[in-house]
């Protein structure tokens, strides 16, 4: 179990070097070489304008899947026993658990916030409510913990299908105050509707002028509507957490993780052509392929 722990920790430590050190450095490289061969590199360290998806696109749907990997080992002891005992099979209390769940949720929510929302500066004009990858990972870990506590891997896989579902047939039959309807552009989807009406003064970017709310065309990332496949991106980490603790010899692990993940991206990109991959709204398409390259990543650094 631990060499297992310890490929996570090597997984985690790259994604953060490629966030904190090498984007940056590729980005600076790319100014004082300015060539026409150097671009694709430049491409692969860049977000996506829209549809699509490049390697940079994996940091922030990684971040949530090794998030989920962590429930099963951490959690498993906490679990419904064989017998169906509802209370959790070691000395914590159910209350404690809650409590320790909801306080790394708050946790998480207000660091996102202090960091892409400006809480500590306490400016009224700069604080947004949901805009923050460690909020997406609040809601999906929450919710993950959950179906992992209370239910089989079977069911989590049924989960994870009913909530990609759900966000899809809301894309497309939903229309509401102009958005919706089957709309994939970045100012008509239905995600961008729903963050816009609930969120209003308090979504990223968002400004007041003269009474009126104004939001900015250049921000499209989404919240609300893909909070449900934040869910399915972490409980796909689940998944995979449970398969690294299952009884099955270690090269088997490995190969089922490289079989599952080139699966998974191919679905998604075939789910593409209906469904585009976008990660600015959280697509399930978007969510498949990004599982999928995390197995594979997952599945290099096992041993």
């Amino acid at each position: 179990m631990q060499n297992r722990l310890e490929s996570l920790d090597v997984l985690r430590g790259i994604d953060l070097f490629c966030l904190v050190v090498l984007e940056d450095f590729v980005h600076k490289l790319g100014d004082a070489i300015d060539a026409s061969w150097y671009q694709p590199i430049l491409n692969a360290f860049t977000h996506k304008t829209w549809e699509g998806f490049s390697p940079w696109d994996l940091v922030m749907p990684l971040f949530m899947f090794m998030a989920g990997v962590t429930i099963p080992f951490s959690m498993e002891k906490y679990r419904k026993n064989k017998l169906g005992d509802s209370k959790p099979i070691n000395s914590l209390s159910r209350k404690a658990l809650w409590k320790r769940l909801s306080r790394r949720f708050i946790l998480l929510w207000l660091l996102g916030m202090a960091c892409q929302g400006n809480l500590l500066g306490l400016d009224p004009n700069r604080i947004y409510l949901f805009s923050n990858t460690l909020q997406a990972i609040a809601v999906g870990y929450l919710f993950s913990a959950i179906i992992f506590l209370y239910t089989s891997w079977k069911t989590q896989i049924g989960i994870a299908v009913v909530l990609l579902m759900t966000f899809w047939a809301a894309m497309e039959f939903i229309t509401i105050g102009g958005f919706g309807g089957g709309s994939y552009t970045p100012q008509g989807n239905l995600a961008e509707g729903i963050d816009r009406m609930v969120l209003g003064r308090f979504r990223d970017a968002a400004r007041v002028e003269d009474g009126q709310v104004i939001f900015s065309s250049w921000y499209t990332y989404t919240w609300i509507l893909s909070s449900l496949n934040f869910v399915v991106t972490v409980l796909s980490g689940v998944l995979t957490g449970e398969l690294l603790k299952s009884s099955l010899r270690g090269r088997k692990k490995v190969w089922l993780l490289l079989a599952i993940g080139v699966a998974m991206i191919a679905l998604g990109w075939i789910w593409g052509f209906v469904h585009p991959v976008i990660k600015h709204i959280w697509t399930g398409s978007m969510v498949l392929v990004s599982f999928g390259l995390s197995m594979l990543l997952m599945a290099l650094l096992y041993n």
